[in-house]
């Protein structure tokens, strides 16, 4: 009963398991209304920046909420690494045009990556050796 919120890059991979790759598990679509994002975006008090950073997917993307100063990053950018680029869906090159766009963040902020440990966005741009 949660609201889904997604890139419309995305939408096609909530009802196609081989795209989703949940074809080699166990495989699932999303039957559950979904709502595509909006660039700015305010959900209750939380306002919402979304950040599309394509690559590990079409529609890979980071969620920033400034007044928190949090970035959720999802399979963006991980401590000290990247998302995957080498699935069907994904692309080094979409991949490295994000990488350049998070290199012209000029803020600071914590992350919650998708995966692993938080981190914040220059320790990442000092140590990541992907930016």
């Amino acid at each position: 009963h949660c609201p889904i919120y997604i890139h419309h890059d995305d939408l096609f991979l909530l009802q196609d398991v081989k795209a989703n790759l949940s074809v080699y598990e166990k495989p699932f679509v999303v039957k559950a209304p979904v709502t595509i994002s909006e660039k700015k975006m305010q959900i209750n008090n939380f306002e919402i920046v979304w950040l599309h950073m394509p690559g590990h997917c079409p529609g890979s993307s980071m969620i920033y909420l400034p007044k928190e100063n949090i970035i959720f990053s999802g399979d963006v950018l991980f401590k000290g690494s990247i998302g995957r680029f080498d699935f069907p869906n994904s692309s080094k090159h979409d991949t490295n045009i994000s990488l350049g766009k998070i290199k012209e963040f000029d803020f600071d902020a914590i992350v919650y990556p998708g995966h692993g440990a938080s981190t914040t966005l220059q320790d990442e741009l000092l140590n990541n050796p992907y930016l």
